[in-house]
């Protein structure tokens, strides 16, 4: 907004202070739902490293017993 859009009256400042008020709730509102967004992303990567190592148990088990069923009956 340029400075010349301004006029100078005070109907003119009391608008402006109602957009400044307005984006400031706004800007707050934001901020929460960041926040909350953030909260949800962490609990959701806690997770996801749960899952990966519970994963990488099972594959070194099958691993294992991949091994242990080449030795017993032989490639064939």
């Amino acid at each position: 907004m340029a400075l010349r859009d301004i006029k100078p009256t005070r109907s003119e400042l009391i608008n402006l202070k109602r957009k400044i008020q307005l984006s400031e709730r706004g800007y707050k509102i934001l901020k929460m739902k960041r926040d909350g967004l953030i909260m949800e992303f962490f609990k959701i990567l806690a997770e996801a490293k749960d899952s990966r190592g519970e994963l990488l148990k099972k594959y070194q088990h099958a691993v294992e017993m991949m091994a242990v069923a080449n030795t017993v009956e032989g490639a064939i």
